[in-house]
């Protein structure tokens, strides 16, 4: 592909969805702030030693680096203080590095390890990922009626199974995990919770705290709920226990270079949602609900009902009564509304998968996805042409145009001094 043509589709890529609700659960947009960090010069600079491995070792191999290691100095102090952690590693480039460096950290090859099936909504690369290192894998039993773990199965089996760790890796996702059953039921095994999906949520203190219920370990990546860079995290209260393993296959085995920009941008972010993090996530699960009713009311199959539909920033559709359900994600496309389709965890068919993250950082409300929901209603029932849903989506796009839940320069600046003091 041309130059000139490559850089064409990228701008035109940026317009769309510019003038698109972008309703994919997996993205979310950072603020201005953060996106000028990730540009600027720290793009083109390498970092070796850090300071959660040499904590008083300067950095001689690369001179001019000690910016990066002031960065990461900031944002393990902000990882820690948002999460209420011991232990913050924020080198992970992504959330299937962190997933690499745990199996790495904690288990041997011909472990066995539970995890949620990718039937059930679990990560979709984790099977294939233990395979490729020899570990083995065991479902744990999942409810498909109330759309959780089934505790009482998984602990008729735990001892049988002996796994080496329990990690849940769900990925598609709407109620929080019964954790404190499933600490209780696994006594000494440790339990990692992957909050990919969920990270702003816990951040914004309105989903479930994993470190206070039983989790020894949470980590994942953070540009879904949590509105960041593609960048990732560990956490941990047992800093005693795991602090030399995870930096050892961090810095050792799978993260030469942090990408300090990516590192920097995240830092902004976990300060951004310091300050603003609780009235986000609560203003996520508000329009999550919203558009849940809004789009039941409107005759769309949405899973979950039992239970209030949903607790998370996903909605989960089954709309085979409208149109070929693998056909709808690509003419919703058509129409200016960005979805994800998956395999529903509740029906084990194929369906819809909506997200309120990105939409909600840039200021919508229950109202407003209401009114999505119409749209989306209007175009499975294909009562108006592709082009004129797409319009009227422009129009409303149009009044959503500058992300919420950030702070000012000025004010930045502030909050940066305040943790390099520390």
């Amino acid at each position: 592909m041309e130059i000139d043509l490559l850089i064409e589709k990228i701008l035109e890529q940026s317009e769309v969805k510019s003038n698109s609700l972008n309703l994919i659960p997996v993205e979310n947009c950072m603020s201005p702030l953060a996106r000028a960090v990730l540009a600027s010069d720290l793009a083109h600079r390498y970092e070796l030693l850090g300071n959660s491995i040499v904590p008083k070792q300067k950095n001689f191999i690369f001179p001019g680096a000690g910016l990066v290691f002031e960065v990461e100095k900031i944002g393990i102090s902000a990882a820690k203080k948002l999460f209420g952690a011991e232990y913050a590693n924020i080198k992970p480039i992504s959330g299937l590095n962190c997933i690499t460096i745990m199996l790495a950290a904690l288990t041997e090859p011909g472990d066995t390890i539970a995890h949620i099936d990718i039937s059930n909504g679990g990560q979709p690369h984790f099977a294939n990922l233990c395979g490729g290192i020899c570990r083995k894998l065991h479902a744990i039993p999942y409810d498909t009626e109330n759309l959780q773990i089934d505790v009482g199965k998984f602990a008729s089996e735990i001892k049988t199974v002996s796994p080496k760790i329990i990690y849940l890796d769900q990925s598609i996702f709407l109620f929080p995990h019964p954790l404190k059953e499933l600490r209780e039921i696994a006594g000494e095994i440790p339990i990692d919770y992957d909050a990919s999906q969920v990270m702003g949520l816990i951040a914004g203190k309105q989903f479930q705290d994993p470190l206070r219920e039983g989790a020894d370990l949470m980590n994942g990546s953070t540009h879904k709920s949590f509105p960041g860079p593609q960048h990732a995290l560990i956490l941990t209260n047992k800093a005693g226990e795991y602090r030399e393993k995870l930096d050892f296959a961090t810095f050792k085995r799978f993260v030469s270079n942090c990408h300090a920009n990516d590192m920097a941008a995240l830092c902004v972010t976990l300060l951004e949602m310091l300050e603003f993090g609780e009235d986000y996530a609560k203003q996520v699960i508000k329009n999550s609900k919203a558009l849940a009713l809004a789009l039941h009311e409107r005759g769309v199959d949405v899973q979950g009902e039992k239970r209030g539909f949903t607790e998370s920033h996903q909605v989960w559709a089954d709309v085979k009564n409208f149109m070929v359900p693998e056909e709808a994600p690509l003419f919703l496309e058509e129409c200016g509304i960005m979805v994800s389709g998956v395999r529903l965890p509740s029906t084990r068919e194929f369906g819809l998968r909506f997200g309120t993250g990105e939409m909600t950082r840039f200021g919508m409300k229950e109202n407003d996805f209401a009114q999505c929901a119409d749209l989306v209603v209007k175009a499975l029932s294909k009562k108006a042409k592709p082009e004129k849903i797409k319009a009227e989506v422009k129009e409303i796009r149009g009044r959503f145009c500058k992300t919420k839940f950030t702070f000012k320069n000025r004010d930045a600046k502030k909050l940066f001094s305040k943790f390099l003091s520390k």
